[in-house]
């Protein structure tokens, strides 16, 4: 016959059994995803931020570095180029993620409604997503060219032809090239949805007699709040770090005039060879894409997550 001893210490096993069990046990299967994430994640911005606090030449052996603490970032925050790439990044964001949010949700409302040769539209969305943004910005330069682009083709008639790339119109060319690629993204996030969003509510907003803008206003913005913050905050996030498409289409010219930050660790780093610089502002790019998203995610609140 057992003790009540016994049966206080059996007891209390069983229940640390089953804690190992429903708490402990289940740590050991996200331990992959947890190393994955540190070492892919992690573990290249501790190398990058060791690098950003050496100075070390491009082309010359790692054993040559030399320690100069915060002194490049010194150089960083106190270089009129880097804030004015800072400047630009910022004011790139901005425009391209609110007018390809705006051209993005109306062509997803357009779009979400049944008419002949639907699919085929809704798949030529994706055509920018699938192109290289390199290829794209090789594609856009011979769209913008003063001679022989489409674009002056168009407007030569009109007298309107203009010198897209040229020294007043580079930014705003970039923007808009930036728009149409962005805009496809947002399209397909929006109309997905769209697509989920419960045809009952709209039923009975009908029976109430309520018109499109109030359905729009009170109902289908609201619910789509969610979905659309994912999109903007994916798309904030790729604007600061867009590279390959301004890179071909303007170099980051004329001048400094479309030198993002993003072009701006080229220039530093592997064009004028000061690693270090080059690491440091990366390093900045990265932290501000941090603040960016835990702000943006603070903002949307509970309905974001």
């Amino acid at each position: 016959m057992l003790t009540s001893e016994v049966w206080t210490g059996l007891k209390k096993w069983g229940v640390f059994k089953n804690m190992i069990k429903t708490k402990i046990k289940p740590i050991y299967y996200k331990l992959p995803a947890i190393i994955s994430i540190l070492v892919v994640g992690i573990t290249p911005i501790i190398f990058q931020f060791y690098i950003s606090l050496h100075s070390l030449a491009l082309g010359f052996p790692w054993s040559k570095r030399n320690f100069v603490g915060l002194n490049n970032f010194k150089q960083i925050l106190t270089s009129k180029s880097v804030m004015h790439s800072l400047q630009l990044t910022i004011i790139f964001t901005f425009l391209v993620t609110i007018i390809s949010l705006t051209i993005g949700l109306l062509m997803a409302i357009i779009l979400n409604r049944n008419f002949k040769f639907k699919y085929i539209v809704v798949t030529s969305v994706l055509v920018p997503q699938i192109i290289s943004p390199s290829v794209l910005g090789l594609i856009w330069r011979l769209m913008y060219n003063t001679d022989y682009g489409i674009i002056n083709y168009f407007l030569k008639p009109f007298g309107l032809e203009q010198i897209w790339l040229g020294k007043d119109l580079a930014f705003t060319s970039v923007v808009i090239t930036s728009v149409w690629f962005a805009s496809s993204f947002m399209t397909l996030i929006s109309l997905a949805g769209l697509q989920n969003l419960p045809p009952s509510i709209y039923e009975a907003a009908k029976i109430d007699g309520a018109n499109k803008i109030r359905v729009f206003w009170n109902i289908t913005l609201p619910m789509l709040k969610p979905i659309l913050g994912i999109g903007v905050l994916l798309q904030q996030v790729a604007c600061l770090h867009i590279f390959g498409l301004v890179y071909t289409l303007t170099g980051g010219g004329p001048g400094e005039r479309t030198n993002l930050l993003s072009l701006e660790v080229y220039r530093e780093g592997l064009n004028s060879g000061f690693i270090g610089i080059g690491a440091g502002i990366a390093l900045i790019l990265a932290i501000l894409a941090l603040l960016v998203s835990v702000v943006f995610i603070k903002i949307m609140g509970r309905e974001f997550l």
